[in-house]
């Protein structure tokens, strides 16, 4: 038999803005979590998997957010897994030393709480809403993403090349209830950087706050199948691009 729990939970920046050059928010950022229990015999083995919306996670603040989930989950070693979204529109969790007074230090501090209070509340709410589930999976192809290497005088960089290579498969594994078939978490991956609004900025030089694509993506299968949670999961670090974006079309918010 198989249990399985979905959660969510927004991370609260509020005192926090303005900090590591954003200033608003234009969606909210979020922890979601997915936690499986395989039933066998007379015992189990529990799998947890959390996504914050951050572009990267240090040492440091990925030690204190595995132990928050693993409170939450018991869940450890191999069967926690914490990697981000990869959304290029979230501050980030810097080292002390790195800012450069008390001030910054202290909204410093106060988001690295708010990313463990968020995977803490979307563990609990995954783990307390466990039940019998089937699980399916699926793919579809997308033109979202585009390979990024161009070759230039100088090397290679950072750029949009249509004719490169990009894997432009979306892959999705669902659990739905054994009793109504209703979704109880999705837990989908694209190889596409969620970048889109990473050159935008509002007229006093301030970023947006937002999960971008993948919180975009996350938020229309929540609202469009009902129920559920649906954590993303970028395939590699080296991800390619969106095909579009705010460092490609000029834009600029209010």
């Amino acid at each position: 038999m198989l249990l399985a729990g979905g959660g969510k939970a927004v991370v609260d920046l509020d005192g926090i803005l303005p900090f590591d050059g954003f200033g608003s928010v234009r969606d909210s950022l979020c922890a979601r979590a997915l936690v499986l229990d395989a039933v066998l015999g007379d015992g189990a083995q529990r799998v947890c998997i959390v996504v914050p919306d951050a572009t990267s996670i240090a040492p440091d603040l990925m030690t204190s957010l595995r132990a928050a989930a693993t409170t939450a989950s018991g869940c450890t070693g191999p069967h926690l897994w914490v990697c981000v979204s990869h959304t290029f529109s979230a501050p980030h969790v810097r080292a002390p030393s790195h800012l450069a007074d008390d001030a910054q230090r202290g909204r410093n501090l106060r988001l690295r709480d708010a990313y463990g209070l968020a995977v803490t509340a979307a563990v609990r709410h995954a783990t307390a809403s466990l039940r019998e589930v089937t699980l399916g999976w699926g793919a579809a192809p997308t033109t979202a993403n585009v390979n990024r290497d161009v070759e230039t005088p100088a090397g290679w960089w950072l750029g949009r090349d249509p004719n490169g290579f990009s894997d432009h498969g979306v892959r999705a594994l669902v659990a739905r209830d054994a009793s109504d078939g209703g979704v109880v978490a999705t837990l989908f991956s694209a190889d596409v950087q969620p970048s889109v609004l990473c050159g935008s900025a509002s007229s006093d030089g301030l970023h947006a706050v937002s999960g971008d694509i993948a919180g975009e993506a996350a938020r229309a299968l929540e609202e469009g199948l009902g129920g559920g949670h649906r954590p993303h999961r970028t395939h590699h670090a080296g991800a390619p691009r969106p095909h579009g974006g705010a460092d490609h079309v000029p834009h600029r918010r209010a």
